[in-house]
């Protein structure tokens, strides 16, 4: 590929291109058949959705008419359960007739094409569906199935002619189906054809325009090509290229005419600059020889400047040390105060929980205390239940003593009453024992009472003893809170106290740190002053043996100007050399933008 002319180059660049239109091209027209296939599927449901309907409608309308005439032929043997069935069997079918037809009407609406096609009686799909819609209203209304009356002969008429209209909108429905697949295919054709014959032009007109541009590319290459090699021959006499081309290539031709002017002007300056350079040779060696006797003086100061330097850094490096011992006692110094600082703002935290602790005590008792009044009034509750409960036991008693009367009066009653009264004197006696029941647990519930009056007696003792306690309690909890708000505000005097400390011992220590950076820039200005007379002296020795370095370097530098002027002698020019000269130096070549220099 790199041997191979730039014209055949840039047709090779183009060739992907012209490969790739053509594979475009192909797959292009595969598309195309896939998407005509998917759109003639489409078709085609629609069709058979079409058809179908039309073909159920003249089936059903066919079963409609068999149950009629079943009815009709069933006559004497006809009854209820035939009759209903032969009736359900014509609406049915002929509800599903009117469906089946109205269902194609609505697919064929959707197609303009199909409903305004015209069949070979003249009339359109939407026509022949209105004529089967009157029609079939005709053929209901001419004959009751039900009662079988009306006349049968227009009913069968009616049927043909509405079943005529199924048939012609079927015919209709083929033929539009026939047309529409030619046209799909020949529209599908037509596009395949044009989109073909389109990428061959291109491809085509893309080739020739790639021919021209390459052909041009490619003749412009070759006369720079030539002038290059001209130049290379160190030939400056030819004239300058001139182009009125603004493309890369005439942007090309232009830096090289600007490159071989200055170029020209170049070689013109050297040759007056060789002159210049060897005069000036001969002043340098004269200053090489002043400054050789310079450096001397200036060798021997330098020794002095580093003996003094190096004597003031000792001096300043004592003082430095001495500020660094204070520096320390003072660090100390912020150090105690910051621990006692420390200290301090610990007995504060801790005074602070001691506080907070006596506050939660004193919610505590607050609420001992309000639960001990919940206790005292829950206990008289209980002394005045308790008197309660003894009064009523002394009801029961009473009760039971009138009781135990009654049943004594019972008894002597029944006796009297002799075998009449054995009954009541059982009861008598039933209540007797009852009575006497009732007095020992009487009885028995006034012992309690008075365990529990007497308990509640020593409770109520305890009580207001504990409650004596409390209060007490209470009172040494607000002393020893107040002691302890006390405590704080002498703990805030502390730390003010030794807040003031901190920030004075802060403001000396800052104090100290200036006067130390004071001392270090001082001390490190006196060791770089010694380091840098030291510098000066080595720096004058360096120069001494640069001095007679160059002495020897004058000596090859007017070898070179020698070889200089052998190698200007080789370029061949057009006019004289000093001319060119003299105007490269009054007019400085014209700078090459960096795109065209890229380019």
């Amino acid at each position: 590929m790199k041997n191979l002319k730039m014209q055949i180059k840039l047709l090779v660049l183009v060739l992907p291109l012209v490969i790739a239109l053509v594979f475009s091209s192909a797959f292009y027209s595969t598309k195309m058949n896939q998407i005509a296939e998917k759109e003639e599927q489409l078709f085609y449901n629609k069709l058979y959705e079409i058809s179908q309907n039309l073909l159920n409608a003249d089936r059903d309308y066919y079963q409609a008419m068999i149950a009629v005439h079943g009815k009709r032929n069933a006559g004497a043997h006809l009854t209820a359960k035939i009759n209903e069935q032969y009736q359900n069997s014509y609406a049915e079918n002929a509800q599903q007739v009117l469906d089946n037809v109205n269902a194609a009407a609505e697919i064929a609406k959707k197609e303009k094409s199909l409903w305004n096609k015209k069949g070979e009686t003249g009339i359109t799909f939407g026509q022949i569906y209105d004529k089967f819609v009157e029609e079939f209203d005709k053929w209901q209304g001419s004959y009751n199935v039900e009662d079988m009356s009306g006349n049968f002969v227009t009913f069968q008429d009616n049927f043909d002619s509405t079943r005529e209209r199924i048939n012609e909108m079927s015919d209709i429905v083929v033929e539009w189906a026939v047309e529409q697949d030619k046209a799909i295919k020949a529209s599908i054709k037509k596009t395949i054809i044009t989109t073909a014959i389109i990428f061959v032009v291109v491809s085509v007109l893309l080739l020739v325009f790639a021919l021209l541009v390459s052909s041009s590319i490619a003749k412009a290459m070759k006369d720079m090509t030539k002038r290059i090699e001209v130049l290379a021959k160190n030939d400056l006499s030819q004239a300058e290229p001139n182009t009125n081309q603004k493309d890369e290539i005439g942007q090309m031709l232009k830096a090289f005419a600007t490159m071989q002017g200055n170029l020209t002007g170049v070689i013109g300056t050297l040759k007056n600059t060789t002159d210049d350079l060897a005069r000036s040779c001969e002043v340098l060696d004269q200053n090489t020889e002043a400054a050789s006797t310079s450096m001397d003086h200036i060798n021997r100061a330098a020794g002095e400047l580093a003996q003094t330097a190096t004597q003031q850094a000792e001096d300043v490096s004592d003082v430095s040390r001495s500020m660094d011992d204070l520096s320390n006692i003072m660090n100390r110094s912020v150090q105690t105060a910051d621990e006692l600082n420390e200290a301090s703002k610990q007995i504060n935290s801790v005074t602070k929980e001691g506080v907070d602790t006596v506050e939660d005590l004193t919610t505590i008792n607050n609420k001992s205390l309000d639960a001990f009044e919940s206790i005292f009034a829950a206990i008289d509750n209980i002394q005045e239940s308790a008197d309660k409960i003894s009064g009523a036991s002394d009801l029961i008693q009473a009760v039971s003593e009138q009781t135990n009367l009654l049943s004594l009066n019972a008894s002597i009653e029944a006796a009297r009453a002799g075998d009449a009264g054995k009954g009541f004197a059982v009861v008598a006696e039933e209540i007797r024992k009852l009575s006497d029941e009732s007095a020992a647990s009487v009885e028995t519930i006034n012992k309690l009472l008075e365990e529990l009056q007497d308990n509640t007696k020593g409770a109520i003792e305890k009580s207001n003893l504990v409650k004596d306690l409390v209060e007490q309690q209470n009172v040494s909890v607000q002393n020893t809170k107040g002691n302890f708000e006390n405590l704080v505000d002498t703990v805030g005097i502390v730390e003010n106290a030794i807040g003031e400390i901190h920030s004075i011992n802060a403001e000396l220590d800052e104090g100290i740190k200036g006067i130390l950076g004071l001392v270090e820039n001082l001390s490190a200005a006196s060791q770089e002053n010694a380091a840098t007379a030291e510098e000066l002296s080595a720096t004058s020795d360096v120069v001494t043996r640069n001095v007679e370095e160059l002495r020897d370097t004058q000596g090859l530098v007017n070898d070179a100007a020698n070889d200089l002027e052998r190698i200007i002698q080789q370029f061949k020019l057009a006019g004289d050399i000093e001319n060119i000269a003299a105007s490269v130096v009054e007019e400085e070549p014209e700078e090459i933008p960096a795109e065209q220099t890229v380019a």
